[in-house]
């Protein structure tokens, strides 16, 4: 983490810049204070304390965009509960927007119902328009559930490509398909964890897979089938 007061040890205390002055003078009346910190780090690569800003911006004579105890139109937060920075687009609880979906709906058009902006490098405030990726819910919370790990945006591309992957196979695995016993079409039980390879019917007169030998049956399952008797 920077060090936030560069005046200790004995370092001296900050000399501002006219460069300094101007971006506050620009973007004060935009962002809270402590959205301007991370945006003099983002900058020029040193973070003021809540004090050194305040101090310097009514020295410019610069109000922070709060009035009335309410922000301006344009302004941005981070909530901190998920990282993310929003813009406020309109007056009340409702009207703020994920920056991300902001820059994307610019860059590409609306995003596509069910679907959400990802920050493919995982950092929440990069909202750089490359780092952006529409992904399906659907595909999120196979990536998610599966642990699937992406760190850009080629890497994000392919755990997408993975998860869509997973539930191809596994809509297959439950497709209709021939019990091995009596060969009849059957459905199977999209709930269970494994996939059998019998009917609810042959399962439930003891018979298990083909090639291997149940109760009441000495002769292989594939014999069954032949007028063995087993299935009486």
């Amino acid at each position: 983490m920077p060090d936030e007061r560069p005046w200790r040890k004995g370092v001296k205390m900050h000399k501002w810049t006219e460069e300094e002055d101007d971006f506050i003078r620009e973007n004060a009346r935009r962002f809270n204070t402590s959205r301007m910190r991370e945006l003099f780090q983002q900058r020029f690569g040193w973070m003021p304390t809540p004090g050194q800003y305040r101090a310097r911006r009514q020295r410019l004579g610069v109000s922070d965009g709060v009035k009335n105890n309410e922000l301006c139109i344009g302004s941005e937060r981070v909530r901190g509960d998920t990282n993310r920075v929003y813009v406020k687009v309109g007056k009340g609880p409702g009207g703020w927007k994920q920056k991300a979906h902001i820059v994307y709906e610019r860059e590409h058009g609306a995003v596509p119902d069910g679907y959400v902006v990802v920050c493919a490098d995982r950092n929440e405030q990069n909202c750089d328009p490359g780092n952006l990726v529409a992904v399906s819910r659907g595909d999120m919370a196979t990536i998610n559930k599966h642990g699937l790990f992406y760190h850009d945006r080629e890497s994000l591309e392919l755990a997408v490509l993975h998860a869509r992957l997973v539930k191809k196979t596994r809509k297959n695995a439950y497709r209709i398909r021939k019990c091995d016993i009596c060969g009849r079409d059957y459905k199977p039980n999209e709930n269970s964890r494994r996939v059998r390879k019998v009917c609810d019917e042959c399962k439930a007169a003891g018979h298990i897979a083909s090639g291997r030998l149940h109760e009441g049956c000495r002769e292989v399952v594939e014999g069954c089938r032949n007028d063995v008797g087993c299935m009486d």
